[in-house]
């Protein structure tokens, strides 16, 4: 749910069907047909009984090389939505790829995917529009992106939530750097090291629930501040 929080399989049932447990058993019982109940239900996902497709497991994330292409009118025309260029985008260290291997598994991208090389080279792909897999990555929380962008000490730091946001306010002139997600924030250690650089940091997240909710978190934990667009 984007709200940095983790669910077993029951809590998951409950929160989306806004059920209590014995209801939330029910609608198990009912859409993986165990014949665990007796009586009818009102809310279900539709599903009777098990596919006899079984789901892609998705290995661990581990190693992922990349093999870049040439910039083309696609990558011009998306970018330029947001007022970038081919080399403000690379000097952010994003490159248009063609494929990819996760732990040596070749993937053939869509005609729009790029990879965001990050701290200790680890790598995010990102996919704009792709509905299932827009973002994979190696990375962890503290692989930070754009890092090579700040200056060596400064006096604001704004922290967004991802590559595109930083580029975009780094060509207004704001120092800034993103997080790998909104729910995925700097540990300790990482925020002391910019504390040290800079004379203020202040979380800018999206305006939506989880970008409030997630930027009053981290600004309270820290004791920072955040920017909040009515």
């Amino acid at each position: 749910f984007g709200e940095g929080y983790s669910l077993n399989c029951w809590q998951y049932v409950m929160r989306k069907f806004n059920c209590t447990y014995f209801e939330c058993l029910k609608i198990i019982s009912n859409d993986f047909n165990l014949n665990l109940h007796n009586f009818s239900i009102d809310k279900s996902m539709g599903f009777i009984g098990l596919s006899g497709i079984q789901p892609t497991v998705v290995e661990n994330v581990k190693d992922i090389k990349i093999k870049k292409r040439i910039w083309n009118k696609e990558d011009t025309q998306y970018w330029g939505t947001y007022l970038l260029t081919k080399k403000e985008v690379t000097d952010g260290y994003i490159y248009p790829i063609s494929h990819y291997w996760i732990n040596d598994k070749l993937i053939y991208s869509s005609s729009l995917t790029y990879a965001i090389v990050c701290r200790n080279n680890k790598i995010k792909i990102y996919s704009p529009f792709d509905s299932n897999f827009k973002f994979i990555t190696n990375c962890n929380s503290d692989d930070i992106m754009c890092e090579h962008l700040l200056p060596l000490i400064g006096n604001l730091l704004l922290i967004n939530k991802s590559a595109k946001d930083t580029l975009c306010l780094n060509k207004l002139g704001y120092c800034n750097i993103p997080v790998q997600g909104e729910t995925q924030f700097f540990s300790d250690n990482i925020i002391k090291s910019l504390l040290h650089r800079f004379n203020e940091i202040i979380i800018f997240f999206d305006n939506d629930e989880t970008g409030l909710v997630n930027a009053q978190k981290y600004a309270k934990q820290f004791n920072i501040r955040f920017i909040h667009l009515p």
